[in-house]
């Protein structure tokens, strides 16, 4: 069994945030490759975008996953619209996937999503991305709604 440790991001460490904008720019690129009708960020816009998350100026929170010290994996959750908590977020580098590392993850963040006394939480993603689809399925997750002008669905799940 891998020890895996889950801690909220350090919003003073340029590097976690710099490290977080790069993995949300690489689950882009892993999940949407080959489409061109994905918008591109560049990674100043993603680092902003990490800093919202981090600065107080969303209600959010972001963990990060470490093996032996060394960050493997993130989630970003946030509240939405003060209704739901929306997984943003959910990157695991490869080499530690299937090891738990996102399960983990998820259960922080449904965990920060109760603490805000919120008991819906949801994630939004390409209808193509099958891994997550599944990772979230086996949390409870269902498929609650389709977006077809952007080929996006909404996976959504009861909090207790």
């Amino acid at each position: 069994m891998i020890d895996i440790l889950i801690r909220k991001i350090n919003p003073n460490s340029s590097t976690e945030i710099h490290l977080v904008a790069k993995r949300m720019s690489q689950t882009l690129d892993e999940v949407l490759q080959g489409s061109n009708d994905h918008p591109q960020y560049d990674m100043e816009w993603l680092i902003n975008r990490v800093q919202q998350h981090t600065s107080g100026e969303l209600q959010a929170q972001i963990y990060l996953a470490s093996i032996n010290e060394v960050i493997v994996g993130h989630t970003i959750v946030r509240i939405e619209d003060q209704k739901f908590g929306l997984f943003a977020t959910t990157y695991v580098t490869p080499e530690f996937r299937n090891n738990s590392v996102a399960s983990e993850l998820i259960m922080q963040g449904e965990r920060w999503i109760l603490d805000q006394n919120l008991t819906l939480s949801k994630t939004y993603t390409d209808q193509q991305n099958f891994k997550l689809i599944k990772l979230f399925e086996k949390h409870g997750y269902n498929i609650t709604h389709t977006i077809k002008q952007n080929n996006m669905l909404i996976l959504s799940k009861a909090l207790s």
